[in-house]
């Protein structure tokens, strides 16, 4: 699902992009959110486990 995810995100980006002036990217985000759902599968299989 990330892929596609992220997928999108770049593709979104090409067509919009950032000021300058703007923080991080879009490739910070991409990891944050792929971070985020690695983060988010680990506390499933934790939970499915107890």
């Amino acid at each position: 699902m990330f892929d596609i995810l992220g997928e999108v995100i770049r593709e979104w980006a090409a067509r919009n992009p950032l000021p300058e002036d703007e923080l991080g990217g879009v490739d910070d985000l991409a990891d944050e959110m792929e971070s985020f759902s690695e983060r988010r599968a680990e506390a499933t299989r934790r939970l499915l486990e107890e």
